[in-house]
């Protein structure tokens, strides 16, 4: 999974990071890591859609502004 995202971003003129390797572990390890956190914990944030809203951005503004670079600026 993790070769066929890093191949994805790596094709997708959006993407701006320069490591796709590191931005697709970085992206499942963020999503996962949310994911586990609001079902685990039986947390309400689980069924609210926000959370994928949220989740979505967090990826989309990472991969689109360049990843860390982008703090740099």
């Amino acid at each position: 999974v993790h070769r066929m995202i890093s191949e994805m971003l790596r094709r997708h003129p959006e993407c701006k990071v320069e490591d796709t390797d590191m931005a697709a572990f970085v992206c499942m390890s963020a999503v996962e890591a949310a994911t586990y956190a609001a079902v685990m914990y039986q947390s309400p944030r689980a069924r609210d859609p926000r959370l994928v809203e949220e989740i979505s951005a967090l990826v989309v503004l990472y991969l689109t502004q360049g990843g860390a670079k982008a703090l740099a600026r």
